[in-house]
């Protein structure tokens, strides 16, 4: 409220604090404060006129974040597809936000049952991601790599599944330790699929 007297209506602080007052809402489950909070930040941010796109982006993120926990997968999914337009348009496409955001949409069609459109977009992600590689692979990487796995698997495609499996496993046992939930899940992904063949 501070800021609101001292400041035009429409300055970027403003949205700001409504952007962090939504994450304060968020992180409490108050996910209608939350929207309500990001909805102000949003308007504000349209209205300026300065380079601020990557905030809209970041607000609309945000956004879809609170409909991913309420599991409205389908109104997250627009939210995340126009973050996807804007990203596009104002980062280089090896940037490693289009890569998470890639794997955010590939997630939201897999919760809504599209398995084509996940694997399209999963595989989006793992190729900005491989651009990244350093010495020491991401555990990012191995998680995109697991969901590729899950899609085939689902699809029956028991083949593909394992490759993918067997792909995230080391990155996995390299990053974490041998009692980490990801490792032991990995690995039961792995039994569970040679079961099949």
């Amino acid at each position: 409220e501070t800021k609101k007297c001292l400041l035009e209506p429409n300055d970027q602080r403003i949205a700001d604090s409504y952007n962090c007052l939504g994450i304060v809402y968020f992180n409490q489950n108050n996910y209608r404060q939350a929207i309500e909070s990001y909805e102000a930040a949003l308007n504000i941010l349209k209205l300026i006129t300065n380079n601020n796109q990557l905030k809209i982006a970041a607000c609309l993120s945000n956004m879809g974040l609170v409909y991913r926990t309420e599991k409205n997968y389908v109104k997250a999914l627009d939210y995340y597809k126009n973050v996807l337009e804007i990203e596009k348009k104002n980062l280089s496409e090896d940037h490693t936000d289009l890569g998470q955001t890639y794997h955010t949409i590939g997630a939201l069609y897999w919760c809504c049952g599209y398995c084509d459109e996940a694997l399209e977009y999963y595989n989006l992600s793992l190729e900005n991601k491989k651009r990244h590689l350093s010495s020491k692979p991401m555990s990012s990487m191995a998680m995109t790599l697991e969901n590729i796995g899950l899609v085939h698997e689902n699809k029956n495609d028991f083949q593909d599944a394992l490759k993918y499996y067997e792909a995230a496993a080391p990155i996995y046992r390299q990053a974490l330790s041998a009692t980490h939930a990801d490792v032991l899940q990995i690995e039961n992904n792995i039994s569970r699929v040679l079961s099949h063949l």
